[in-house]
């Protein structure tokens, strides 16, 4: 009775860890997306059939199948398979169902598991002798448009002519009219041609390698929607799959356990004989019944795929796991047969799908409540086998934790047992039964870890096609012959002693589903009462039905209103809206006809899309960002706008709306900005130039001065004249040179030009300098030789001296400070020049730094500041110069003192 009530335990927990677990990422994903829409080929009976509006078939019950075991919501649309596709690459449903892996999917898609398989086979006329595709040379062979799989088939027969048609329909009607001798089909062709009692098309023959394998390709987006796809995938037992096929096609065989293998697998069954390597037994899934001769839960299920498979395998011995791995590394054998997938293990060997799941469990002494979180294992002792997989998975999701390595099971057991550890840590199966078999009654299991154990076949790395092979066949196990082998080990495993608490657990089980079913029986009373209440219901709706109609047509009103209404919405914007298809216009809101100044939308309608723009808009990748571009009015004439276009189906079709916004009174601020910053600059300048000049003018009315006092005195001859008159060139020319410099500042020239950076370091410095001198500033340029550059120098010019203005302001306000200095630096890098401009007034604060760039943004008192100078400075750097400007503070050694301050860092490109 025990072994019964405890292997009835066992499966009740295999099954209910064999449900979809979902990590809390995806289940955030679930709940972020309540609503997910994949489209299918409408064309595809009995996969999917549309009864108006509503949707069945296969796939939908799959899909059902599906979104009951995750809780999600996809749901399906279906439509002709080009325009699903379309509707697919361009996100406006999240991917395709029933579609199969292609190169030029990869793009737009991630594609789950295999979920469904069908079988290509060619149908002729029944009077027609067809036997293979040489039978078929010259002939005409129809296959479906836009079905790659299809196309794939025929891509290496040579002498046959491919005929594309729409959909299966139309490819039985070609092949009835003599029009075509023959076409590619399916299980779906053999469903309608039976439907429609067409009796005269037959089966010819089947297509080798041709499974299509079904799979579900998602938005490149969303790769976590595969991995819960895939999850999914692999909950959906045989059993389930079979209902659906026998639910959907009437057949009398219809063989899901059909295994293909190719060529170079035929090859592989043929000429090779597995190596398997096994280590000290790892019960119930490696059980060692006599010496060389091994069985057990892993055993069971190779010797299955043997048989339906045709390999051939031997074992070998050694002497611990560890030897396993390293002797599948260094390829002395082929495969272990109970392993599980790990990153390192990835490295040097492949991995079969799992063919069974259990978690990997905690086992602690009696006397230990139930370990509900991992962190009750912290600063703990943990013991695990070395190498096992529990060891290597339980390093990678709690790389903290204290593990003591063992050589094997009974090691960690007996450690736990003795006290010296807390926990053992392995799969729940093998864990329960050694734990029974070796009679350690001070022992139990005692929580999970929260990671699975995957059991595969562990495969050298060069044995690719093994992996295939045993996939194949694992995909056929039915989940009866899984139960089958799972109860044989179960079920003999507990008969040493009695374990009283893992009894309380099952009566604790068989107690809740004795439960549930008085539960159930007492709801099938109230659903009784409830049918005989919903036939009254029922004559109530019938009367309702009626009021229904009535609130359609006033739906349908409402529905006219409420487009009116947009329409008033969309002519109420300040953006002009437009929406184009093929190049013409379809639609244009008021605000269009007047930022165009066209007269009316039918002037507007008359004109291509490429007549509003200087150049063409729709080729400008920009979509679903903002960009600046210029349009054309009705007059030819070219003005700024700011543009967004997207994408969108109008009526059915592809199309484009594009938003437009008029820059023309945002570009004439900007540039009455730009001029007002360059007035103040000039007026300090002006103060400059003033202060420049005082000096030379002083010494020119001193020289003449002299002049005439010598004559006066009679201390006059040339050689006095000639120095005079040498002073007072000398210093007419500082004030010529001065007013050239000033010139040049002022010219609004927009014309590239080559010029040396130390011309425009001395230019901006000698405009700016008596009024640092005034103020006790030096001025440092640090260049290691020439370097030319191609750029507006003016416009660097303006740029420069806005910076060392500021310089030069947050130094006056620095009384104290002593040996005041300005530094400009310059030098290559790659194919940039670079130029610093920095200073010691101690730095800009914090919190602060990262304003000065914004308009009307000063430090100043009102009076002296206008808060544009930094402004236009990043403005014309970064538009303009095309380059880029930086702010930081920095230390630094100047005069054998520690300084801090400003540093500006402009990158500019060499031309």
């Amino acid at each position: 009775m025990i072994k019964i009530f405890f292997s009835f335990f066992i499966i009740f927990l295999y099954i209910t860890n064999a449900k979809v677990e979902l990590t809390l990422e995806e289940k955030a994903f679930i709940k972020a997306n309540p609503k997910i829409v994949l489209g299918l080929d409408k064309n595809w009976n009995p996969y999917i059939i549309k009864k108006g509006d509503l949707l069945e078939g296969l796939e939908v019950d799959y899909i059902n199948l599906i979104n009951k075991k995750l809780g999600t919501n996809i749901t399906l649309v279906a439509d002709e398979w080009e325009n699903i596709i379309f509707l697919a690459k361009s996100k406006q449903i999240d991917g395709l169902a029933l579609s199969s892996i292609s190169n030029d999917r990869k793009t737009y898609f991630d594609f789950s598991k295999t979920y469904l398989q069908s079988y290509k086979y060619i149908f002729t006329l029944s009077n027609k002798k067809v036997t293979s595709f040489k039978d078929l040379e010259n002939k005409k062979v129809a296959i479906q448009y836009m079905n790659n799989f299809e196309k794939y088939l025929l891509e290496d027969i040579k002498n046959i002519k491919t005929v594309y048609v729409k959909n299966k329909d139309e490819a039985h009607k070609l092949l009835l009219e003599g029009s075509i001798d023959a076409f590619i089909g399916d299980n779906v062709d053999r469903y309608l041609l039976k439907l429609k009692g067409i009796e005269n098309i037959q089966i010819a023959f089947d297509i080798k390698e041709s499974i299509f394998n079904a799979v579900y390709s998602i938005r490149k987006d969303w790769p976590i929607l595969v991995s819960i796809l895939n999850k999914a995938i692999d909950d959906i037992t045989l059993i389930e799959k079979r209902e659906l096929y026998k639910k959907w096609f009437n057949f009398e065989k219809l063989n899901l356990n059909r295994i293909i293998f190719s060529q170079e697998e035929l090859e592989f069954i043929k000429n090779k004989k597995v190596v398997i390597a096994s280590a000290t037994p790892w019960e119930p899934f490696h059980v060692e019944k006599q010496e060389g001769v091994q069985t057990g839960i892993s055993y069971d299920f190779w010797d299955l795929i043997k048989e339906k498979s045709g390999l051939k395998s031997i074992n070998i011995q050694v002497d611990t796991f560890t030897s396993v791995l390293n002797c599948i590394k260094d390829k002395t054998c082929d495969m272990a047969v109970a392993v599980g997938e790990t990153k390192d293990r990835k490295q040097y060997a492949l991995f079969s799908k799992s063919y069974a799941t259990f978690p990997i469990s905690i086992a602690t002494s009696k006397d230990i409540n139930h370990i509900s979180s991992i962190d009750s294992l912290k600063d703990r002792k943990i013991a695990v086998g070395e190498n096992y997989t529990a060891h290597k998975k339980m390093l990678e999701k709690y790389p903290s934790l204290n593990y003591i390595v063992v050589k094997n099971i009974q090691e960690g057991l007996e450690l736990l047992s003795k006290g010296k550890v807390f926990a053992y840590v392995d799969i729940m199966p093998v864990l329960a039964h050694n734990i029974n078999k070796y009679g350690y009654t001070n022992l139990k299991i005692s929580g999970n870890t929260g990671i699975n154990f995957d059991v595969t076949f562990m495969i050298r790395d060069d044995y690719a096609l093994l992996v295939s092979i045993i996939n194949k066949v694992t995909n056929t196990i039915l989940e009866e012959e899984k139960q089958k082998i799972l109860n044989k080990w179960i079920a003999v495993v507990y008969h040493e002693s009695i374990n009283y608490i893992l009894i309380f657990y099952i009566l604790g089980v068989v107690f809740i589903v004795v439960s549930i079913i008085f539960y159930k029986n007492r709801q099938l009373l109230k659903y009784q009462n409830v049918i005989k209440q919903k036939n009254r219901i029922l004559e109530k709706q019938k009367k309702e039905l009626e009021n229904t109609n009535n609130l359609l047509k006033n739906a349908q009103d409402n529905l006219q209103k409420s487009l009116d209404s947009f329409k008033v919405l969309v002519n109420s914007t300040i953006e002009a809206v437009l929406i184009e298809k093929q190049g013409k216009i379809e639609y244009a809101n008021d605000s269009f006809v007047k930022v165009f100044e066209y007269d009316n939308q039918e002037e507007v309608y008359k004109n291509t899309i490429d007549d509003f723009f200087v150049n063409s808009i729709l080729k400008k990748d920009c979509s679903n960002i903002s960009f600046e571009f210029l349009g054309v009015t009705k007059n030819g004439v070219e003005f700024p706008i700011l543009v967004k276009k997207e994408s969108l189906i109008f009526e059915k079709e592809k199309a484009t709306i594009i938003s437009i916004f008029d820059l023309s009174e945002l570009k004439d601020k900007e540039q009455l900005i730009l001029q007002q910053s360059k007035m103040v600059a000039m007026g300090e300048m002006i103060g400059n130039i003033a202060h420049q000049w005082r000096q030379p003018l002083t010494a020119i009315t001193t020289a003449a001065t002299s002049l005439k006092i010598r004559k006066q005195l009679g201390d006059f001859n040339d050689e006095i004249l000639e120095e005079v008159i040498e002073a007072i060139m000398r210093n007419s020319k500082f004030l010529s040179q001065t007013i050239d410099d000033f010139k040049n500042y002022l010219k609004d020239s927009k014309e590239k030009q080559k010029f040396n950076i130390k011309d425009i370091f001395e230019q901006s410095l000698n405009l700016i300098r008596p009024a640092l001198k005034n103020s006790f500033i030096n001025d440092n340029i640090n260049m290691d030789g020439d370097i030319y550059i191609e750029s507006y120098f003016n416009e660097l010019n303006q740029a420069l001296i806005n910076i060392l203005n500021n310089a030069k302001d947050a130094l006056i306000e620095k009384e104290q400070l002593e040996d005041k200095a300005v530094f400009l630096k310059a030098y290559m890098q790659e194919d940039e020049v670079i130029l610093e401009i920095k200073d010691n007034a101690g730095g800009i604060p914090l919190d602060i730094i990262d304003s000065i760039f914004e308009p009307y943004f000063t430090t100043k008192h009102q009076s002296q500041g206008t808060g544009l100078g930094l402004y236009m400075t990043y403005k014309i750097i970064t538009e303009s110069l095309n380059g880029s400007i930086k702010v930081t503070n920095t230390t630094f050694i100047y005069k054998n003192k520690k300084c801090s301050g400003a540093k500006f860092v402009i990158r500019l490109p060499y031309s």
